[in-house]
């Protein structure tokens, strides 16, 4: 199982982005905070196909969160939270266990109680009672220092219902530079964790993404996408087509008296010439859309290697190099 964290800081001038990502890591989930939405955008300007969308908007200046879920997947809403509140709870159904999503997002100027929110709202569903638990969204508040206020608030809530924080790398950099780890992921199974690692920012938000992949059991019952058979036209015979639908008694197929059975002959026999004709070919759905050209597929994966290796070295010359091609990546689908 995948997820992917972003925080958008505007999510609708970046769905073609967001799709584009979606194409590339092949997720299972999508968690957004900062979805920066209010209810003049329809569902319909915020959909991709494959998915379905859960969203908590608060205004177009700020705050909101949405989720993603695979069609393929089964799921029902828990819990949804409100402006005071920023907090969607998903249960998703497998034959043989339950995973629970919680998307959560802290604004850095909201009270100090709102951990006490989620407490009481874990003690009302019981983690425990799922064989996979997931907590995660932006916290605003640093895990990788003992310094904010927060801070020990947040471990007690985790070792209370016995969840792991599974992020170590720095998630958030300020405008001078100063990095921290805000956006986090808790989870009840640590070992099933397979890696979870931060990729590229949506566009230019300031906040890195985070791709996350589970071990879970693939004895599930979800129902994977079906390949399809497509008429393959550039390599038919249409001469020998055309023979043969001369060839055909079309007056012995007309039934005056019912038109519909008349149809239904002239089809299957139609059919039968073209399937003689024209072969076909078994084909996969397609993974990308179709402005997504494959010289910006690997753009894309120059860009994460790039920002692979600035983190590796702390080379300003490769973050450089990592900002115009993400610039460049942006501008391409954009057109």
């Amino acid at each position: 199982m995948t997820i992917l964290l972003y925080n958008a800081r505007s999510l609708y001038p970046k769905m073609d982005l967001l799709k584009a990502e979606c194409g590339l890591h092949g997720p299972d989930f999508i968690c957004l905070t900062e979805t920066w939405l209010d209810e003049n955008i329809p569902d319909s300007d915020l959909s991709i196909h494959g998915f379905n969308l859960i969203r908590l908007d608060r205004n177009r200046h700020g705050g909101g969160i949405a989720l993603y879920i695979s069609a393929d997947l089964a799921f029902k809403v828990i819990f949804s939270g409100d402006h005071s509140f920023e907090c969607v709870l998903v249960c998703v159904f497998t034959r043989h266990c339950k995973v629970c999503i919680c998307l959560f997002y802290r604004p850095p100027s909201s009270s100090h109680d709102v951990f006490d929110k989620l407490n009481t709202l874990f003690c009302k569903i019981d983690p425990a009672l799922f064989t996979h638990f997931f907590l995660l969204g932006d916290f605003n508040v640093n895990f990788s220092s003992h310094a904010h206020p927060l801070h020990s608030r947040l471990l007690n809530l985790a070792a209370t219902f016995l969840l792991t924080q599974v992020v170590y790398e720095p998630t958030h950099f300020s405008h001078s530079g100063v990095p921290s780890t805000i956006d986090l992921v808790f989870v009840s199974c640590p070992s099933n964790i397979i890696n979870c690692n931060t990729i590229a920012p949506l566009s230019n938000s300031d906040h890195m993404g985070l791709f996350i992949s589970y071990k879970i059991p693939r004895h599930d019952n979800r129902v994977h996408s079906k390949r399809k058979t497509v008429w393959w036209y550039s390599h038919g015979d249409y001469t020998t087509a055309c023979d043969l639908l001369f060839e055909t008694n079309w007056d012995d197929l007309l039934d005056s008296s019912d038109i519909d059975n008349s149809w239904r002959k002239w089809q299957n026999i139609f059919l039968d010439i073209m399937k003689k004709c024209i072969p076909r070919k078994v084909v996969l759905p397609r993974k990308h859309l179709p402005w997504i050209t494959q010289d910006i597929l690997k753009a894309m994966k120059l860009r994460n290697s790039l920002l692979k290796a600035f983190k590796r070295t702390n080379d300003q010359f490769r973050f450089v190099k990592y900002k115009e091609c993400r610039n460049r990546i942006t501008c391409e689908l954009r057109k």
